[in-house]
């Protein structure tokens, strides 16, 4: 299959964002690269965003016409008409001029580069209508656009094709078939695509049973950690009753810990661990309630499961000793003492 080589220019705030989502989307399957997500972002995204004149004028028709509703027929129509030319020209113009930033070459595969072909803001119809000037500013803005959206907005652009089959089977009421890490397969009942505030990732939540099982479960899986899924064929409906069972479950836990049972966690943090507990949001547990301990410590209380409360507290270090419950304090002063003994180990 042919590769186009192809240069282009972004922020370094863009490429930063870009970068580091590489290593947010990859697992151990999905072999995500730096020019596997930028073909994923031109496949998928191309048509759909501001660097698109058609996207960036939705309805500019209907609001030019509602404007010159006084007007004879005729006359409202070749005005609009100049109107709606004059806006695309200040649009390309506008696009048109210099760029600055990180300048790279990547190669766009033969498949994403067809995408690219049929999109007339690169390729117009007619000699005489305004376009780019060339493919790399047109991916410039593309980028940049990508890069300005939300975490879980650009996980759905990277992982378009998951949502298209979780999106049919939930509206034709089909099973799933997924691949996990290890090649694991997983059947599932799919309820929803859900938002999960706390880390910003999006989880497909239902029921779900391993192969060569039967009894199904509550389920949350991340999307962009799924290795493959596509519908199964078989007809499966959340009936009522796990509708109610998975939002009675969801007042209490967040999507991505919905198959977590959670309990009391208490954590004495320190000046500096609760400085960290206002400012590190990502998978960050609610507190029920705080006990002042002595001025440099507080007690914080949250209900959680373990293991959020043990990948969030982690991080802190010295700052955030787990008091309860027993089990999860055992667990983490054992992976410090593995750290210790790794840091004592004069072979490493």
């Amino acid at each position: 299959m042919g590769v186009t080589p192809q240069n282009v220019t972004i922020t370094s705030n863009t490429y930063k964002i870009i970068k580091n989502d590489v290593l947010l989307f990859q697992n151990k399957n999905n072999k995500l690269t730096f020019n596997g997500i930028l073909n994923r972002i031109i496949k998928n995204y191309n048509g759909k965003s501001s660097a698109d004149f058609s996207y960036s004028s939705d309805g500019i028709e209907q609001i030019i016409n509602s404007a010159l509703n006084n007007l004879e027929l005729e006359d409202k129509k070749g005005l609009s008409e100049k109107l709606f030319i004059a806006r695309k020209k200040a649009f390309f113009e506008e696009k048109n001029k210099p760029i600055h930033g990180v300048s790279f070459k990547f190669s766009i595969s033969e498949k994403t580069m067809d995408t690219l072909n049929v999109n007339h803001n690169i390729f117009p119809d007619t000699i005489n209508d305004y376009s780019y000037e060339y493919v790399g500013k047109y991916l410039h803005y593309l980028f940049e656009d990508y890069a300005s959206q939300s975490l879980n907005i650009r996980e759905k652009i990277i992982f378009a094709d998951f949502y298209e089959e979780i999106e049919n089977a939930i509206e034709n009421n089909k099973l799933l078939r997924a691949e996990l890490n290890g090649g694991v397969i997983v059947f599932i009942k799919p309820y929803q695509i859900m938002n999960d505030s706390e880390t910003n990732y999006n989880y497909l939540v239902g029921f779900s049973h391993f192969e060569n099982e039967k009894r199904n479960t509550i389920c949350s899986y991340r999307i962009s950690r799924l290795n493959k899924i596509n519908v199964y064929g078989k007809k499966e409906t959340i009936t009522k009753n796990e509708q109610k069972e998975i939002e009675k479950i969801l007042e209490v836990r967040t999507p991505a810990y919905i198959s977590y049972e959670p309990t009391s966690v208490k954590v004495l943090l320190t000046n500096k661990g609760q400085h960290l507990y206002s400012i590190l949001q990502h998978n960050r547990p609610k507190f029920t309630a705080i006990n002042n301990k002595n001025n440099d410590v507080k007690e914080y209380i949250f209900y959680c499961s373990e293991n959020q409360a043990k990948n969030y507290f982690l991080k802190f270090g010295a700052d955030a000793t787990i008091i309860e419950p027993e089990s999860l304090k055992n667990e983490i002063k054992g992976e410090f003492e593995k750290a210790v003994l790794n840091y004592s180990n004069n072979s490493i």
